[in-house]
Parts: C-alpha cells; sequence; structure tokens
C-alpha cells in the first residue's frame, strides 16, 4: 500500500490558499482527470508519467509486478468556467466520451471533446439543462450513455435523454432533499435517496417505483441525524448485487452503513456499524477481483467519513475487510477508482487530493475484461429469468468493452459464457447439499 499526496492538483488561488474540492472522476480507460470545486471552475487535467510511454493508468498493474512504483505528474489541460455557482459533482459517461457536471445554480452541463482549428482538443458544452431551480447534488450516468438522472435539493430527480437533448421524466415523490442518485450496472434501476432516509428504487422500462426503503423509520432505536451533511452518496457494485447506502441515521452502536441485497429483492440487508462520524461518500471499483486459493468473484467498495476515516468492503463479507484510521484529519468528500483497480484518488473538505495505491496481493487478481463480461452476464440469470439477451444489451460492461469483444471469436465468448454458468450450477448444489 503507498499513499501519494498531490501538491500541485487543487482549487483556489494557490497551493496554500486552497478552496474546497467536491468531487473528483477518472475517464474511464483514459488519462483525464475531471476535479471541481467552490471556485465555480471545472478543471481537467492530464495524467502524464516521462518515463512511460504508454497510459500509466493502464499499465500500473504490470509495475506492481515488478515492484516499481514512479511518481505521477499532472498537467493542467483547461480550466472551464461557465457555472454561476460552486460546482458540486462531475461525472465522466462509461464510454469517456462525455462528461456531465452539476452546480448550485441549478444547471446540469453536458461537455463533449472538440478539435480547434489548430488540431488542439477542447471541451466544449453538448447541452446545458436548467430543469431544477435548487442545487444539483449528483448525477449517475445510465450504463449505455444514452440518459442522465440528476438529483437536487428542489426534492426532484429528471432523467434527461442525450440524444433528444430534453428531460423525458421527473421522479418528485419526495419531502425533503434529495441528495443521490445511482443507476444500475445491468440498467434496470435507478435508486435514489432524500436527506430523512427514504431511498426510493425505480424501474427504468416503466418509472414505477419497485421498493421504497424507509430506513429513518423502521426501527424505533434509530434517530434522525442532527448534522446536515454536504453530500449523501450511494451506489451499486459493479456486479449490480448490492445496493451501498450511506447513513442518514444514528444509532446506539454508531453511525451505519447498509448493504441490500437484490437477490432477495432488497429485504436482506448487511450493516457495518462502529463509525464515530457520519459516512457521505461510497464509490465502488469497476473492476471484479479473484483470489486464486477459491476462485471465487467479488468487487470492492471504499466508504468516506466526516473524520477522515477510510473502510474497504468486500462483497457478501457481513464485515469491513480494513479500515485506515486519521487517514486525513478533514471529511472525505469524493473518491475515484482508475481503471486498473488499485488506484483509489481521494478529494477532501480542504482541497486536498491524494491516492492509495494497492497491490494484488492486499486486494486480489484483477478479472480479464473477457472474464468481467461473461460474469456478468451469468449474473444476470439469477436476477431474471426472461428478456436476458436484451437487457444485457444495456448493460455496463457490454458498452465499455463492445469494442474488445468485436476482437473476439463467438466460440470464445461461448466457452467463457458455458464456464461461468457451469460455475453458478456447481455453487447450487454445493448451498443444497449443506441443506440436506
Amino acid at each position: 500500500m503507498f499513499f501519494r499526496f498531490f501538491k500541485n492538483l487543487y482549487h483556489g488561488k494557490s497551493e496554500i490558499k486552497k478552496s474546497t474540492l467536491f468531487s473528483i472522476d477518472i475517464q474511464p480507460f483514459g488519462e483525464l482527470i475531471l476535479t471541481c470545486g467552490q471556485d465555480w471552475l471545472i478543471k481537467i487535467w492530464s495524467l502524464t508519467n516521462p518515463n512511460i510511454e504508454q497510459n500509466p493508468i493502464a499499465t500500473q498493474q504490470k509495475n506492481f509486478q515488478k515492484k516499481e512504483i514512479y511518481e505521477w505528474n499532472f498537467i493542467q489541460l483547461e480550466i472551464i468556467e461557465i457555472h454561476q455557482g460552486p460546482v458540486n459533482i462531475v461525472r465522466w459517461a462509461c464510454d469517456g466520451k462525455k462528461f456531465a457536471s452539476g452546480a448550485d445554480d441549478g444547471s446540469t452541463i453536458i461537455f463533449e471533446s472538440t478539435k480547434n482549428p489548430f488540431g488542439k482538443k477542447n471541451w466544449r458544452p453538448f447541452h446545458i439543462f436548467k430543469n431544477h431551480f435548487g442545487d444539483v447534488t449528483d448525477l449517475s450516468w445510465s450504463p449505455n450513455c444514452s440518459l442522465l438522472a440528476s438529483a437536487s435539493l428542489d426534492r426532484n430527480v429528471f432523467v434527461y435523454s442525450i440524444h433528444n437533448k430534453n428531460a423525458i421524466m421527473k421522479l418528485s415523490n419526495y419531502s425533503f432533499w434529495v441528495k443521490a442518485v445511482s443507476w444500475d450496472p445491468h440498467g434496470i434501476f435507478l435508486a435514489t435517496q432524500s436527506e430523512n432516509g427514504k431511498v426510493i428504487i425505480w424501474k427504468t422500462f416503466s418509472w414505477e417505483s419497485e421498493q421504497i426503503l424507509n430506513l429513518a423509520s423502521k426501527n424505533k432505536n434509530l434517530k434522525t441525524k442532527k448534522n446536515i451533511q454536504l453530500f449523501n452518496r450511494l451506489t451499486w457494485t459493479i456486479c449490480g448485487r448490492f445496493l451501498l447506502i450511506s447513513n442518514c441515521f444514528l444509532s446506539k452502536k454508531g453511525n451505519t452503513v447498509l448493504a441490500f441485497d437484490r437477490l432477495s429483492k432488497f429485504s436482506r440487508k448487511i450493516s457495518f456499524n462502529g463509525n464515530k462520524s457520519p459516512v457521505n461518500s461510497i464509490r465502488c471499483s469497476p473492476r471484479l477481483y479473484q483470489k486464486k486459493a477459491n476462485n471465487l468473484f467479488y468487487s470492492l467498495s471504499v466508504f468516506g467519513s466526516m473524520n477522515g476515516k477510510l473502510d474497504l468492503w468486500k462483497s457478501g463479507n457481513p464485515r469491513i475487510l480494513f479500515s485506515i484510521k486519521n487517514l486525513i484529519k478533514k471529511q472525505i468528500l469524493d473518491f475515484s477508482w482508475t481503471i486498473n483497480g488499485y488506484d483509489l484518488f481521494i478529494s477532501s473538505i480542504g482541497g486536498d487530493i491524494f491516492s492509495i495505491s494497492f497491490s494484488p496481493r492486499e486486494l486480489g487478481k484483477v478479472v480479464s475484461k473477457v472474464g468481467h463480461f461473461c460474469f456478468l452476464k451469468s449474473i444476470q440469470q439469477q436476477f431474471y429469468s426472461v428478456g436476458i439477451l436484451k437487457i444485457f444489451s444495456t448493460s455496463m460492461i457490454f458498452s465499455i468493452l463492445k469494442k474488445n469483444i468485436k476482437r473476439l471469436s463467438f466460440r470464445e465468448i461461448e466457452k467463457k459464457k458455458d464456464f461461468y454458468s457451469s460455475y453458478f450450477k456447481k455453487k447450487e448444489e454445493k448451498k443444497k447439499k449443506k441443506k440436506k
């Protein structure tokens, strides 16, 4: 595990007089990093290394095997000043061709890359949505990059069509601020969370509520928190099985993070207690991992609290994998994983950005792209009995890997598909034997 602090990556007047950095996001399969903050600006950075010709993010896994760690250099490519207020959130689309931003002025702006007459790439507004009249707190892209959902303090959630450049749906079944929105990796559900702990899971094909989770009122021992958090984000694991919800209430054991299981129709949950400070940011790794000993696949997620504590959770485990206390003295606001699955970037309320680089021994071996593709296709058979091919055409990993899949022959994909389907059958047979 290696820690790095980046002095030249900041918002504000200087390295000493920094402003709050609300959000950070790394381009999928690219070398661009987005940051936004209280200074009303969006900054685009390029991640380079003079000693390596290839993309440093993509080659990080090889360097771990060689036990060589190098220093990353950041070059500021562009500063975008278009919002009329602090920018709260920036998110890349799954294909990395567009990104979106949301600010206190209520606007949601989508950007795309263009070339100027000199051949240099610039990012310009693709479209500006002004449907909200409150602060935009969170954004989430659909897996096929055709839709964008935005949450706001005006108690509304809007779903925008990128192709038609208009709002196709308004979700307004809330009595408190809406602070979080997250799209299911398979494109079937959209989860939203409001300030009072109400979580609604919407069906994206009919926009009806699949499940409503009133977290603050389920248990009499739970009390609604008194301090108001700036952000309160939720997310799905990359396999789509678990919905992770940061706490909006307090209990006797401390602050709580909940993981709801999709296979039980969100009725069964795993709770993680013991945090002295509220947890307000959650981010899942974009890759699946595997241990050689048991050959099982799993996903990893990180939780960030207001007192600077970081927790890492392995999907399915009843306990936290490990915790890092006093990582930073100030509140953690956002995370972003690199596509190699081993590097985690963290932004704080003090304007600092730092990274943690893990090794394959600590997290496990990253599953290959083809294995990831076939595993998600097999696990969907547990979620749905019919219409798997239609559903899978909109999944996140399909939209990302369709270029790589074309290079593979049909027989190779079918072999992988048969392997992972037999994997689930053997797992079910073992469970039946244990019950007997």
